[in-house]
């Protein structure tokens, strides 16, 4: 424990039970959690965004061009594609909708 006289805060004990479970906690909750990822191109510019879950593409997921409109957007399942992906022309507007089914 440091002294809490010259600003700092006391620490609380805590047994290495309860760290071990705190530990297993943690890894549970990091291997089942979303992390938001961005991707850009060369220049700088937003090239996709989207999440990973256990180092996979998980959720919506969109891309774009270098000047910033999107071109193209849809979901995954743990890396797989599934559902409605769109696609869209240079000004931004639906270009053409695919269906993808989940793989089994």
């Amino acid at each position: 424990m440091l002294p809490s006289g010259r600003g700092l805060v006391p620490q609380p004990s805590i047994t290495l039970a309860e760290m071990f479970v705190c530990n297993l906690f943690n890894m549970a909750t990091k291997k089942n959690s979303t992390k938001k990822v961005n991707h850009y191109h060369k220049d700088g510019s937003l090239w996709a965004t989207g999440s990973m879950l256990e180092d996979k593409m998980h959720g919506y997921w969109k891309w774009f061009r270098k000047d910033g409109i999107i071109m193209r957007s849809g979901y995954f399942d743990k890396g797989n594609q599934i559902g409605k992906w769109t696609t869209y022309d240079k000004e931004g507007n639906v270009y053409k909708v695919t269906e993808i089914k989940a793989k089994k």
